[in-house]
């Protein structure tokens, strides 16, 4: 992680509260606490779950002394405001993402992370070499401490853990392979094995292939029609993100219904998938909320209604989920869709929309005479006992009437 202070400013003094004021970006690092030994995010924006002392208090040099007091080289540091200790951040997460994950969700809410994120990048210190557990007396704390700093078990873990975004192409793990093995951090002499080694990995047709795929699904549609770019660039590099998602997709995730409808008449794909994330313009309408786009992909007759993404949703268990009443009316006049559909938690349309407190879509599916009340899903739940957990007693009343 890169900590950047404002241009010029030569203060040592800056809080992490502070990098609000210059970036977007949110941003933390991990430290473990010598206290409880537990993985701490020390961040620049405030959390739901607590820390919110260490952002007022913490400053942008000490969060870094934090995150980077290798037990071997360096003390630990005493900051906030009551003198906690931490030590390196790797002793409990030297790879981060699994933090990374639960602060995006903390971030973003409690809703399905998966189809709000775009890109996830990882970025390693090189494959360790495969050494067996030695239980000996002398080489036993030797092993521990090269368990400790493992990290692509973790990267594995949760790549596997989140497979759709691996196979979807917005998941990218990049680490040199070979060259970095045996090299320590206290092997500050090596530094040009390691740029040698790692100049020799991004060189690599398959790390470069996997760069081209991670910068175009960054890229925006707007980044191509920049008039401050060279035409000739902007076109290339429109043809190679075209290459990946089909315009058509881009304009229906954009909410631009008007140019749907356009592609559509020029022959455009109505099912077309991003190479990325697997998904078609529909899907993006429904989850977005996009009534004027689900309706010029519905009228075009073409458009798949029952398609599923890698949880089991389709459109309309998306529309349903986030309340999209007018999406939902939309996919049920058609007449195609399956008003019972279940997602991979056995979940149907009425399940979610229980759940979620969205009266209005409740009434919509209920009215079609053929959703099942009483269905249950893999917790043993109906859509009844969702929304009498959730405390939607307006919904609770309308489905005691059908139970």
């Amino acid at each position: 992680m890169h900590l950047i202070a404002p241009a010029k400013c030569e203060r040592t003094s800056i809080l992490l509260l502070e990098i609000k004021l210059t970036t977007t970006t949110a941003r933390f690092v991990c430290a473990t606490s010598k206290e409880t030994s537990d993985t701490v995010c020390l961040t620049s924006y405030k959390s739901l779950r607590g820390n919110n002392d260490l952002v007022n208090s913490v400053k942008i040099w000490e969060a870094c002394r934090a995150t980077s007091a290798a037990s071997s080289f360096f003390d630990s540091i005493s900051i906030g405001r009551y003198n906690e200790e931490f030590l390196d951040g790797a002793t409990g997460a030297n790879n981060p993402v699994v933090e990374l994950w639960d602060q995006a969700q903390l971030m973003w809410g409690p809703e399905p992370l998966e189809a709000r994120v775009q890109c996830v990048i990882s970025i390693g210190t090189g494959i360790p070499s495969l050494k067996p557990f030695r239980d000996d007396v002398m080489h036993i704390g030797e092993t521990l401490v090269a368990i400790s700093t493992e990290t692509e078990q973790t990267a594995e873990r949760f790549r596997r853990d989140k497979a759709h975004l691996d196979s979807g192409g917005r998941y990218f793990r990049f680490n040199v392979v070979r060259g970095l093995e045996d090299i320590g951090l206290e092997e500050t002499t090596k530094a040009k094995d390691i740029a040698a080694a790692t100049r020799r990995y991004v060189s690599s047709q398959e790390a470069f292939k996997q760069m081209q795929i991670c910068a175009g699904n960054l890229r925006t549609r707007d980044t191509y029609s920049s008039p401050e770019s060279p035409k000739d660039q902007t076109a290339m590099l429109a043809a190679m993100f075209n290459s990946l998602v089909p315009e058509i997709v881009v304009a229906a995730k954009d909410g631009d219904d008007a140019l749907v409808e356009e592609l559509i008449q020029k022959g455009a794909n109505v099912n077309a998938k991003s190479a990325l994330d697997n998904l078609p313009p529909l899907w993006w309408a429904a989850n977005k909320g996009y009534p004027r786009v689900a309706k010029v992909l519905i009228d075009s007759g073409k458009a798949s209604v029952d398609f599923k993404d890698g949880y089991g949703m389709t459109p309309l268990l998306w529309a349903v989920h986030y309340g999209h009443d007018s999406i939902v009316k939309l996919l049920l006049q058609t007449g195609k869709v399956d008003v019972n559909v279940k997602d991979n938690s056995r979940r149907t349309p009425l399940s979610h929309a229980a759940e979620q407190g969205h009266e209005a879509v409740v009434r919509l599916l209920l009215q079609t005479g053929k959703a099942h009340v009483n269905e249950k899903d893999t917790w043993n739940k109906t859509p009844l006992v969702w929304a009498t957990e959730r405390g939607h007693e307006s919904i609770v009343k309308i489905l005691k009437r059908f139970t």
